[in-house]
């Protein structure tokens, strides 16, 4: 994966093909059902030199079923509610990945399958003439009427969609976070809406630019290349500092939103505010020396690196919350503490995996990650240590490879 670069702060303008809708909603759930098999073959993987992952248990139902459906092999129970780490959800809820639950039902098998309401964002939804939509704001989406079946363990956490008629001001995302809905997606629309030009003109106001906070805390560079770093800015009504872990809007259509820590916020002689962000990996996103790419037994991991690249601040969405875990303590529940899981080191130039416990990086780089495991320690309090059922073999030759090739270098 190369180096993420934004060219636009939310969506392009170009008219590359994009995924159907129906092909990327299919993808998606393949993709989360693959992610449960091990590839024994994987020489990488076992590279990491980390203790077996903490596997969550499978979603179960709760209560008894409300009604049955089928006969034989495909009868199936439905429920009002399930629980899945932790976490109880019931029918009528909006959960992520961006669907509102309408049915659980469970088949013989014993899986707890949800149907979901999908929302489409702007960027995913395809125009018959062709081409796909923009949006003004981050938070937007669109309805639909297209239902899709899920299993539950794909289910991330709970989210807050806003029904706002288009007449009607947005709610500031200060006061009330979550996404907005101003309008309804046809997927199987015959003829464009004569209209559409007219809900652009109504559609969601366009956003304020990010505006930076107080004094700048110190200048850089000369004549037009002349900069001036701030602590904080504000964007939408929202206040955002160093450090601080954000999701960010993707490069490309149909990806997960980026997630980064905000590491230096900087304004030119144009006015644009920009935001230098230190970058994590979804597991599918960092590719292994040997190709391919990672899997993951957790929907919250995600690989910390010492990548840094900058963005425009308006790209940043909203805040979010990430746990840096040793992987010989015990994970936190996610209904207790939310957020995104962080185990290992991502070395965006070797391609290759460290463990969060390692102790010869360089010593800049040693001190930031103890600070940050220090910091979660103390935000959710001390985590009980696990023993792995077994060690892998090359653990010890891992880390005399570290140390002969990477040891008191930058990645």
């Amino acid at each position: 994966m190369g180096n993420r670069r934004f060219t636009q702060v939310a969506t392009s303008d170009d008219e590359d093909e994009a995924v159907q809708p129906h092909q990327q909603r299919t993808w998606k759930r393949m993709r989360l059902m693959e992610e449960d098999k091990l590839d024994n073959d994987n020489e990488n993987e076992e590279e990491v030199g980390q203790e077996p992952p903490q596997l969550v248990e499978d979603a179960k139902p709760i209560d008894e079923p409300i009604r049955f459906s089928g006969k034989g092999r495909g009868r199936k129970k439905h429920y009002e509610s399930f629980e899945f780490d932790g976490i109880q959800y019931s029918l009528g809820l909006v959960l992520l990945t961006l669907f509102c639950s309408q049915d659980i039902t469970q088949g013989n098998n014993g899986n707890v399958i949800v149907t979901g309401q999908w929302f489409y964002r702007p960027e995913e939804a395809e125009k018959k003439s062709g081409g796909n939509w923009k949006s003004c704001d981050t938070r937007e989406l669109f309805y639909s009427f297209h239902r899709d079946n899920v299993p539950a363990e794909a289910v991330m956490h709970k989210c807050v969609v806003h029904f706002v008629p288009l007449h009607k001001q947005l709610p500031k995302r200060k006061d009330h976070p979550g996404f907005i809905v101003q309008k309804v997606y046809d997927d199987l629309l015959e003829e464009d809406n004569d209209n559409d030009d007219e809900i652009k003109e109504e559609g969601p106001q366009p956003l304020e630019d990010a505006k930076p906070i107080g004094e700048p805390v110190r200048f850089s560079g000369k004549g037009r290349g002349r900069k001036k770093h701030y602590e904080s800015f504000e964007f939408d009504g929202i206040q955002y500092s160093l450090e601080d872990p954000v999701l960010l809007v993707p490069e490309e259509k149909g990806q997960k939103p980026y997630v980064a820590i905000i590491k230096d916020i900087t304004q030119g002689n144009n006015g644009n505010v920009i935001v230098t962000g230190q970058w994590f990996y979804r597991p599918e996103e960092a590719e292994k020396k040997s190709g391919g790419n990672w899997k993951s037994c957790d929907t919250r991991e995600l690989f910390y690196s010492f990548h840094r690249d900058n963005v425009p601040a308006e790209a940043v969405m909203h805040k979010c919350a990430v746990h840096f875990i040793p992987l010989h303590k015990q994970l936190p529940k996610r209904k207790d503490h939310p957020g995104f899981i962080v185990q290992k080191v991502y070395d965006t130039v070797e391609r290759k995996l460290w463990r969060l416990s390692d102790k010869d990086y360089e010593d800049i780089k040693q001190s930031e990650i103890d600070e940050l495991v220090q910091k979660t320690l103390r935000r959710i309090g001390e985590l009980l240590d696990i023993e792995p059922e077994e060690a892998p073999a090359d653990d010890e030759d891992q880390l005399k490879v570290r140390v002969g090739h990477s040891v008191g270098k930058p990645f």
